[in-house]
């Protein structure tokens, strides 16, 4: 039945196809090689990750990007696509995310907007007390003038290109880390 049908999507090299299974475990061969593959899965990494899967259109319009990360009251930072969105498309950011995930940003060599941005909610580890400096934050931002934001944006071109320059060249050695870490483990 296929309505108790799982499957299983298995990137290239591994197999070609894509394999149909039931509860049993079992391949159902009436689905035998059914392409059923995304291309972010099958596709090499060095074409899976380009301007266009992040939303460049929509960036030709904005300045300063209010990025809500998927977590907020969290112990420690986690960086996902929302956030590399706007490195990626060369635009400044406000995170509102896990307390440090700006200094996790700088650790890894980002660039951030102080002091045009007070980021000192980065710092403040109370959600409650961090969400309402964010918003005050966030208010005065929206309540400047256009002047002031294309000054902004002129005055910290070249931190927008150092951000744009390091994810490129971090997606490459971070993943080549992940990479070996797995191999370790595998020959464990």
């Amino acid at each position: 039945m296929v309505g108790q049908m799982k499957y299983r999507i298995y990137p290239h090299p591994f197999t070609r196809i894509n394999e149909f299974y039931n509860y049993n475990g079992e391949v159902d061969s009436a689905y035998h090689g059914v392409n059923y593959s995304h291309p972010a899965i099958t596709t090499p990494a060095r074409t899976c990750l380009s301007e266009n899967d992040f939303q460049s259109e929509f960036y030709d319009d904005v300045a300063i990007d209010f990025v809500c990360e998927t977590v907020f009251d969290y112990p420690y930072p986690q960086i996902t696509e929302k956030t590399i969105r706007p490195l990626v498309n060369k635009k400044a950011f406000v995170i509102i995310g896990a307390p440090r995930t700006l200094d996790f940003l700088q650790e890894k060599g980002f660039q951030t907007f102080h002091p045009f941005i007070n980021e000192s909610y980065d710092k403040i580890e109370d959600p409650i007390k961090r969400l309402q400096f964010l918003q005050n934050e966030i208010s005065r931002i929206c309540a400047l003038p256009i002047d002031n934001i294309k000054q902004f944006m002129l005055e910290y071109q070249d931190a927008l290109q150092n951000n744009f320059d390091n994810f490129h060249k971090l997606r490459n050695t971070e993943l080549e880390c992940i990479k070996n870490k797995l191999k370790s483990l595998v020959n464990k």
